[in-house]
């Protein structure tokens, strides 16, 4: 079924799949690892992680499928031309194909990554600013 929506270039299938992709390319080893386990006891191992958000296997698949899908360098064009909104989410997902739910998702997250990029650059700046002094 997935691949007649793949063969449809239906947006959810793409991200599905490049996900799906992305854990093999990240985990590649715990996936072999795992093949060894019975099936059962892998899907009873979904409790509450005990790891921060950035080591969880989930969200590592999700942002290297949105880094691969919708490149930083354009979404962040197309943030500063259109502002975090609905209009630049939607623009976002038909050039790209992807669900405006994962194209809200990815220029949010430049949002938060630009502020942070921007606020270290300040305070670098201002540690240089009086170290010349």
């Amino acid at each position: 079924h997935i691949w007649e929506l793949i063969e449809e270039d239906d947006p959810a299938a793409r991200w599905d799949l490049m996900h799906e992709y992305c854990h093999v390319v990240l985990h590649r080893k715990t996936l072999v690892e795992m093949h060894t386990v019975p099936h059962r006891s892998n899907s009873l191992n979904r409790g509450e992680p005990v790891h921060s958000i950035i080591r969880d296997s989930e969200f590592q698949a999700n942002i290297l499928a949105a880094g691969l899908l919708m490149p930083a360098h354009e979404v962040g064009m197309a943030v500063r031309k259109y502002g975090d909104t609905e209009l630049c989410w939607s623009k976002v997902a038909e050039f790209y194909r992807v669900t405006e739910a994962a194209a809200e998702i990815r220029c949010s997250s430049w949002v938060r990554q630009s502020q942070r990029l921007t606020a270290g650059r300040l305070d670098y700046l201002k540690a240089e600013t009086r170290g010349s002094m």
